[in-house]
């Protein structure tokens, strides 16, 4: 029989020894026992010996063994092998070093990030396997999945998001995951984030939404704005100076599509009024300041009234002088 205690003598595992004769490493068994944080578990032999990875424990003639936890430690070795993507040399600090699979550098910089931000997946699996923490922020305040997004690494970002990490996580700056996949046209990554129900219209400190990113890119990032307005974003947060293709606005529904015309017309009306005062050095200066000035000068003010089957704005002429 197979048995494994901890230091207090708790019996944590046992199973008999295998009738064919298959091995039963001591890798394998540290990992059945310790589960996550395997990495920081030794087993010792009843003379106090540690037993080497490769050892088949079913050979051994007394095959009772101690699991002994470690303390993780902080390790640059770690955080160099995930910087320059050495997977080898992150396991062996993993194993040897007793690493903390959460280690960062003075910049907030984690293992993970470093392997999230390469599209390194081996490498994400291998410090998940550790126990490394998928949210878990990095610089910025920026996540795993937020690095993997913005860099189109859709295998990873799959991966995380089946291990559940937050798809609408924002960073320092406010801009979540799929804002910064759009923000680079990368509709398949968009998708996935999409199909795991990140929040559409979620506002970085700009203002900026996820359909405002994708349609500054223009024409490139057409499929990704489809994508959006299939999801139905909120075409109603887009900056004046933003428009839909008239290929995008047959997304829309009849009635949205029509709104947003509609809209869309208000906008450039109102702009085009501002640039007209702004032009005549009058925009913002109350009217009757500009009547002490005791200028003549004849200012049209376009009225703000306006109906959808008007003709259009109407316009006052408004003549100041000297006189009382």
């Amino acid at each position: 029989m197979i048995i494994v205690r901890s230091v207090t003598g708790e019996v944590l595992h046992e199973r008999p020894v295998p009738e064919d004769k298959s091995a039963v490493t001591a890798s394998s068994l540290r990992q059945q026992v310790c589960k996550g944080r395997y990495f920081l578990c030794t087993l010792l032999q009843e003379n106090g010996s540690e037993l080497e990875d490769f050892v088949d424990v079913a050979t051994l003639l007394k095959p009772e063994l101690t699991v002994v936890r470690q303390t993780p430690v902080w390790s640059p070795d770690l955080l160099a092998a995930a910087r320059r993507g050495d997977f080898m040399a992150a396991g062996r600090a993993l194993r040897a070093g007793r690493a903390d699979p959460d280690s960062a550098d003075e910049r907030g910089w984690t293992a993970l990030c470093f392997g999230a931000a390469a599209g390194d997946e081996s490498m994400v699996r291998l410090l998940h396997k550790a126990s490394a923490d998928l949210s878990l922020e990095g610089p910025d305040e920026q996540t795993p999945l937020f690095l993997a997004a913005e860099q189109g690494r859709l295998s990873l970002v799959q991966y995380l998001l089946e291990h559940r990490c937050d798809a609408n996580k924002v960073d320092f700056y406010g801009m979540s995951p799929l804002q910064a996949a759009c923000g680079r046209g990368l509709r398949a990554v968009a998708r996935a984030l999409c199909d795991a129900r990140a929040a559409l219209d979620l506002r970085d400190e700009d203002g900026e939404t996820a359909l405002s990113a994708a349609c500054r890119l223009g024409s490139v990032a057409e499929p990704v704005v489809r994508l959006l307005l299939e999801q139905r974003a909120d075409v109603g947060l887009l900056d004046v100076s933003l428009e839909l293709s008239p290929e995008a606005q047959q997304v829309l529904p009849p009635a949205e599509r029509a709104e947003y015309a509609f809209g869309l017309s208000e906008r450039k009306a109102s702009r085009d009024r501002d640039a007209s005062l702004a032009a005549t050095g009058l925009k913002g200066l109350p009217l009757a300041l500009v009547a002490e000035q005791g200028q003549q000068r004849k200012l049209f003010c376009p009225s703000e009234r306006r109906t959808r089957h008007g003709k259009g704005p109407c316009t006052l002429l408004v003549e100041f002088t000297d006189d009382e």
